[in-house]
């Protein structure tokens, strides 16, 4: 990093802090600071780029050797554990399935079961492996909630997501969308 540079940003961040854009001079003013400011960063940018360009072709050479083999094996890791995953969510709804069979027969009266008797006969219901171990390593599984949309309709209006992209072009058009608008706010675009 050069001590230049720095030593010119250091400066100039004294006096972007202490100006007040309030007047046409002050904001003449401000115009040159924006525009020394971007030619520091414009030389950052290039003391950089001379850094950075070796690297990235560099990382654009290894990516390409190794993008086919992963490419490869991507979807192999992907389908297996699908494939483990899908095994593991059938057993653990199978055993929860036993059980709520047998709660369900938790009441007083014939051919029903006691306390008891419900709670020794779903500890017994057969439990799926949590945890394989193999030469080549392990596995083990967790929980993961997944949200399933069974009737959109039926959905809260404030878990809907607004497309604001698609707003703003449809406003740009000139089509009318209740709720929203456009307002303008000026933006400098500094020359240097």
């Amino acid at each position: 990093m050069s001590n230049e540079l720095t030593t010119q940003s250091q400066v100039l961040q004294k006096s972007a802090d202490s100006i007040v854009i309030d007047s046409a001079e002050t904001m003449t003013s401000g115009t040159e600071l924006l525009s020394q400011a971007n030619k520091i960063l414009d030389n950052v940018k290039k003391e950089k780029e001379t850094v950075l360009k070796p690297l990235r072709e560099a990382t654009k050479a290894e990516n390409s050797r190794w993008k086919p083999l992963e490419d490869q094996l991507k979807p192999i890791v992907a389908m297996l554990r699908e494939k483990l995953g899908a095994y593991q969510t059938a057993e653990m709804n199978r055993k929860r399935a036993e059980e709520e069979k047998i709660a369900a027969r938790m009441k007083p009266g014939r051919g029903n079961l006691k306390a008891g008797t419900a709670i020794k006969q779903m500890a017994s219901v057969e439990a799926p492996e949590d945890k394989v171990t193999t030469d080549s390593g392990g596995l083990s599984f967790r929980e993961k909630k997944v949200l399933k949309i069974t009737d959109e309709k039926l959905i809260p209006k404030q878990y809907w997501i607004i497309d604001e992209d698609a707003v703003l072009a449809a406003l740009k058009e000139g089509k009318k969308v209740k709720g929203a608008e456009i307002t303008i706010e000026m933006t400098p675009v500094n020359k240097r």
